[in-house]
This record gives structure tokens, sequence and C-alpha cells, in this order.
């Protein structure tokens, strides 16, 4: 026995996209993250964006690098573009997708050229971003 699909009456179809209209964030704020910000808890929504730009120190003799700023969850924050600059600094952009906690992260490595010494090997940057 064959059953015949029935096309959806107005109604249904319009409150269908009701409920997807409704679902969807009304607008997306962008938060802006800087070395400044580095040991913070931020709290965002979905739909929300966050750039991160981590500038790189200098010193005589010392080379500063930021490594590809990273976020442990991909199912809560998207990496939407990412780059470095030529002055050492990295920058990237996330968009919450999900709920929940990730970590962003980056790590400050240090080269001197003798008789320079760095501070440290490896520093690293982190804010927690928990996505509602």
């Amino acid at each position: 026995m064959t059953s015949r699909i029935r096309p959806l009456s107005a109604a249904v179809v319009s409150a269908t996209a009701m409920v997807v209209a409704t679902a969807l964030p009304a607008h997306a704020d962008t938060y802006e993250l800087t070395n400044a910000d580095d040991g913070t808890i931020k709290a965002v929504v979905v739909g929300d964006r966050i750039k991160v730009t981590l500038t790189a120190d200098s010193g005589t003799g010392q080379r500063y690098l930021w490594s590809t700023i990273t976020a442990s969850n991909v199912l809560t924050l998207e990496r939407v573009e990412s780059r470095q600059t030529p002055e050492g600094g990295s920058t990237a952009t996330f968009e919450a997708v999900g709920p929940g906690p990730s970590d962003i992260t980056a790590f400050e490595t240090c080269t001197a050229t003798l008789p320079a010494v760095c501070p440290f090997v490896s520093k690293t940057w982190k804010v927690v971003i928990n996505v509602e």
C-alpha cells in the first residue's frame, strides 16, 4: 500500500519559518581580546564573534613570536580567520557556534642573539570562553 504525501498548509509552513527565525540570534556581537586579557573568563552567546590580537614584545637582541591562536573546543568556537604578522604577532577570529566552554590559547616564544638572553623560553596566553 502506498501512502500519499500531502502538501503542508500555509499555516504550518509559516509556523515552521517562525521557529527557525527565532532560533537564530537577533544580532551578533564582536568582542576584541588582546595581550591584556590573558587569564580572564568571558561569556558570549551563540553567534557572537571573538577577535584576538596578540602583539609581540620587542627587546634588544630578542625576537618574540606568537603561535597560531587556537580554541580547545571546535564544537563551541570555530576559527574563521587566522594570520601571523611580520612583527611576530598573531590574530584570529572565532565564531561561537555551540554552547559550552572553550579555552583560546597561544604561545609566545623568544629567541635571542648573543649576548642577549631571553627572560623565558615560552609563555602561554589563555582566555576561557563560556558560550551560552
